[in-house]
Formats: structure tokens, sequence, C-alpha cells
């Protein structure tokens, strides 16, 4: 690559991944949106998203094409539910894991298994021995969301166990 005043060669292959940790997912919806206003080509251009925890629900949001206001908008909603109770998020009657399986049945079109495959990749833990794994193929959108909503330690070796 010769010296163009570039971080790196848009002609070459790159991917985008995102962390995990709560409701930081909002915060990228905000860099994302400012990224996609600005330099749209970084985004689009990528070949592969992935994530951990709450950002794999970004990652899946690029990979399978769900409009950044409409996951802002989710991402927002949850918020709202969590703060009806005395503790958030960790109320024992705030059932998270539902409300996110709940918009993402919602917002994922029907081919989203085929658009995630090998384009998005999900990286959970395997409670027996803390090993990495990441996710990348989807047989159904039932077992795409299931990944997603694990997005937490996994058990046995099997995704969405």
């Amino acid at each position: 690559m010769e010296d163009s005043g570039r971080m790196f060669d848009l002609s070459e292959e790159w991917n985008i991944s995102f962390a995990g940790c709560g409701f930081r997912s909002i915060y990228y919806v905000g860099a994302l949106s400012c990224i996609l206003e600005r330099v749209p080509q970084l985004v689009h251009g990528a070949s592969k998203f992935g994530g951990a925890s709450s950002g794999c629900l970004v990652a899946a949001a690029l990979a399978v094409g769900i409009p950044i206001e409409q996951l802002c908008f989710s991402i927002l909603n949850l918020a709202k539910g969590a703060r009806k109770h005395t503790f958030g998020v960790f109320h024992p009657t705030f059932r998270m894991l539902h409300t996110v399986r709940d918009s993402l049945l919602e917002k994922l079109p029907e081919d989203a298994h085929i658009l995630a495959t090998g384009r998005l990749y999900v990286s959970l833990t395997r409670l027996p021995d803390g090993g990495n794994v990441l996710v990348s193929k989807f047989d159904t959108k039932e077992e795409l969301i299931q990944v997603e909503r694990t997005g937490q330690p996994i058990t046995h070796g099997q995704a969405g166990a």
C-alpha cells in the first residue's frame, strides 16, 4: 500500500467488531450514525461484523441490513423498560432476554439467518472451560435469534443450549 494519507487501504478487506458491556450498544449506534453520515463506505465496505454480548446485536443489525434508526429505537425502548423497575435490568421481573427476542423477531427479515451466515460472527463463552466460541453459521432465523440472545456463556459447547 502506498502512502496516500489513509489509515488503511480501502481496496483490501476489513471487518468491524463490537465489544459487549451492557448498554454500550447505544454508544455504538451513535458512533455508527456519525460514521454513516461522514464515511459510509467504512461501514458498507466491511465484509464481516463481529460482536460479543450487547455488541453482537449491533453487529447483527449491520450484517442483515436493519437500519440504525430502528436499532436505536429498540435499544432505547429496552432501556426505558428497564428504568420502570427499581433495580433496572437487575429487577427480578425485568425479562431482558424475552424483550430482546421479541424485538429481534419483529425486526429481523425472514432470511436473516441466510444474510448473517458467514458475515456475522458472534463471540460466546463456553461455560465448562471458559473457552471462546465464534458462531457464524445459522440454519434458521430462530437459531440466529437464540445465539443473539445468548451473547452470554453457553453450556456443554452447544450454542443456544
